[in-house]
């Protein structure tokens, strides 16, 4: 899979005065029933092409309390040429709803196709990716991730320590245990925990001590 960049989203262009109506409308909206109404009216003036009308809509379908993801695919899908703000809009809406093979497959979709480039948001995170692969047990892919941060947090580290042990890599998780610059108590309940469930904790404890 191809490697995914972690750059600040770029913000929504101005949009025009002809689009400011439909477009306040689409901010206003609080159902599903009104988005409808409201995006059948966009259809209308001609923007189901637009990005900036389009992503408007995906945006209240993806992260709205009261939104419908599957909507939000049916417009995605629709588009010849999605933005980044809608694939960002698109993959933060999956991660929430923690659809994480989608997000898989939406970012192997963002960075083959050659029209769909897309750049992530600050907020989508290492931790996410890893937390991402480790449900998948796509512990290389997490290895890379994490290997790829400039700074590693304890969320990270203890992440990538519990995914070992999730599949029973107790080796690999106290190799990476081993290389933390600093072992604070969340890492340490991780690997304890990591030999425990593996039935690993008395041999390890004699190295630990020795």
């Amino acid at each position: 899979m191809s490697s995914v960049q972690l750059l600040p989203a770029t913000a929504r262009p101005s949009i025009s005065t002809a689009k400011a109506t439909p477009f306040k409308n689409l901010q206003s909206c609080s159902t599903m029933a009104e988005l409808k109404q409201h995006h059948a009216n966009i259809i209308k003036l001609g923007l189901s092409s637009d990005n900036d009308a389009m992503g408007r809509v995906i945006k209240f379908c993806a992260l709205s309390e009261s939104g419908d993801l599957n909507y939000a695919l049916k417009v995605f899908d629709s588009l010849a040429h999605p933005d980044a703000f809608i694939y960002n809009t698109m993959f933060r809406g999956y991660l929430e709803a923690r659809l994480y093979r989608n997000c898989i497959d939406l970012s192997e979709a963002g960075a083959c196709s050659r029209d769909k480039t897309w750049v992530l948001p600050g907020f989508v995170l290492s931790e996410q990716f890893d937390h991402m692969y480790v449900n998948f047990e796509s512990l290389e892919e997490a290895k890379r991730v994490f290997d790829s941060l400039d700074k590693k947090d304890d969320v990270s580290w203890t992440t990538l320590i519990s995914g070992y042990s999730r599949w029973g890599s107790v080796d690999e998780a106290f190799v990476v245990f081993e290389s933390m610059p600093v072992k604070n108590s969340a890492a340490w309940n991780a690997v304890i925990a990591a030999h425990v469930q593996n039935n690993r904790f008395a041999k390890r404890l004699i190295c630990l001590k020795g």
